[in-house]
Protein backbone atom coordinates (compact mmCIF):
# COMPACT_ATOMS: atom_id res chain seq x y z
CA UNK A 1 0.00 0.00 0.00
CA UNK A 2 1.35 3.55 -1.34
CA UNK A 3 2.25 6.40 1.48
CA UNK A 4 -0.83 8.62 0.46
CA UNK A 5 -3.39 5.44 0.40
CA UNK A 6 -2.08 4.79 4.18
CA UNK A 7 -2.37 8.30 5.23
CA UNK A 8 -5.81 8.51 3.81
CA UNK A 9 -6.79 5.52 5.42
CA UNK A 10 -5.30 6.66 9.11
CA UNK A 11 -7.33 10.15 8.14
CA UNK A 12 -10.52 8.27 7.68
CA UNK A 13 -10.78 6.06 10.42
CA UNK A 14 -9.71 8.75 12.84
CA UNK A 15 -12.44 11.05 11.62
CA UNK A 16 -15.01 8.24 12.18
CA UNK A 17 -14.03 6.79 15.63
CA UNK A 18 -14.43 10.57 16.59
CA UNK A 19 -17.89 10.62 15.02
CA UNK A 20 -16.99 13.30 12.43
CA UNK A 21 -18.51 13.61 9.33
CA UNK A 22 -16.39 14.94 6.44
CA UNK A 23 -18.09 18.14 6.15
CA UNK A 24 -17.50 18.84 9.97
CA UNK A 25 -14.08 17.90 9.49
CA UNK A 26 -13.50 19.82 6.52
CA UNK A 27 -14.40 22.85 8.19
CA UNK A 28 -12.02 22.57 11.07
CA UNK A 29 -8.67 21.88 8.93
CA UNK A 30 -9.92 24.74 6.32
CA UNK A 31 -10.14 22.69 3.59
CA UNK A 32 -13.39 21.36 1.40
CA UNK A 33 -15.24 18.08 1.35
CA UNK A 34 -14.13 17.24 -1.87
CA UNK A 35 -10.24 17.74 -0.57
CA UNK A 36 -10.68 16.18 1.80
CA UNK A 37 -12.52 13.00 0.64
CA UNK A 38 -9.42 12.90 -1.87
CA UNK A 39 -6.96 12.61 1.24
CA UNK A 40 -8.95 9.52 2.36
CA UNK A 41 -9.09 7.74 -0.73
CA UNK A 42 -5.34 8.15 -1.15
CA UNK A 43 -6.11 10.60 -4.27
CA UNK A 44 -3.87 13.43 -3.04
CA UNK A 45 -1.15 13.68 -0.17
CA UNK A 46 -1.59 16.36 2.09
CA UNK A 47 1.28 18.60 2.95
CA UNK A 48 2.40 19.26 6.62
CA UNK A 49 0.20 22.12 7.23
CA UNK A 50 -2.63 19.97 6.51
CA UNK A 51 -1.06 17.26 9.06
CA UNK A 52 -1.10 18.94 11.17
CA UNK A 53 -4.33 20.61 11.31
CA UNK A 54 -5.39 17.20 11.35
CA UNK A 55 -3.45 16.20 13.94
CA UNK A 56 -5.14 19.02 16.03
CA UNK A 57 -8.80 18.79 14.98
CA UNK A 58 -8.50 14.53 15.58
CA UNK A 59 -6.50 14.93 18.60
CA UNK A 60 -3.87 12.78 17.99
CA UNK A 61 -0.11 13.41 17.75
CA UNK A 62 1.38 14.19 14.20
CA UNK A 63 3.35 10.98 13.99
CA UNK A 64 0.47 8.89 13.80
CA UNK A 65 0.66 9.89 10.42
CA UNK A 66 3.93 9.77 9.88
CA UNK A 67 5.04 6.36 11.37
CA UNK A 68 6.10 4.70 7.86
CA UNK A 69 7.71 1.94 10.05
CA UNK A 70 5.33 -0.54 9.47
CA UNK A 71 5.52 -3.75 6.55
CA UNK A 72 4.33 -1.64 2.78
CA UNK A 73 2.94 -5.33 2.05
CA UNK A 74 0.38 -5.66 4.88
CA UNK A 75 -2.73 -7.11 3.05
CA UNK A 76 -5.57 -3.85 2.83
CA UNK A 77 -7.54 -5.56 5.13
CA UNK A 78 -5.00 -5.86 7.86
CA UNK A 79 -3.96 -1.98 7.14
CA UNK A 80 -8.44 -1.00 7.59
CA UNK A 81 -7.84 -3.07 10.96
CA UNK A 82 -5.24 -1.68 12.26
CA UNK A 83 -6.31 1.85 11.26
CA UNK A 84 -9.59 0.81 12.80
CA UNK A 85 -7.79 -0.16 15.94
CA UNK A 86 -5.49 2.74 16.28
CA UNK A 87 -8.20 4.89 15.60
CA UNK A 88 -10.81 3.49 18.44
CA UNK A 89 -8.03 3.47 21.17
CA UNK A 90 -7.20 7.31 20.55
CA UNK A 91 -10.84 7.88 21.90
CA UNK A 92 -10.11 5.86 25.09
CA UNK A 93 -9.64 7.32 28.27
CA UNK A 94 -6.71 5.96 30.14
CA UNK A 95 -8.86 4.13 32.33
CA UNK A 96 -10.39 2.47 29.63
CA UNK A 97 -7.40 2.32 27.80
CA UNK A 98 -5.44 -0.05 30.37
CA UNK A 99 -8.18 -2.24 30.24
CA UNK A 100 -7.83 -2.58 26.50
CA UNK A 101 -4.46 -3.34 26.24
CA UNK A 102 -4.90 -5.82 29.24
CA UNK A 103 -7.86 -8.28 26.91
CA UNK A 104 -5.54 -7.87 24.22
CA UNK A 105 -2.50 -9.23 25.89
CA UNK A 106 -4.96 -12.05 27.20
CA UNK A 107 -6.64 -12.56 23.28
CA UNK A 108 -2.93 -12.68 22.40
CA UNK A 109 -1.60 -14.74 25.24
CA UNK A 110 -4.62 -17.61 24.90
CA UNK A 111 -4.48 -17.86 21.12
Amino acid sequence: MDTRTRIGLQIRELRKAKGLTQDELAGMIDRSVEGLSNLERGVSLPGIDTLERLAEALSVPLREFLDLSGDPNLPQKRLELLAQLTALLHTLPDRQLKLALAQLQAIRDNG
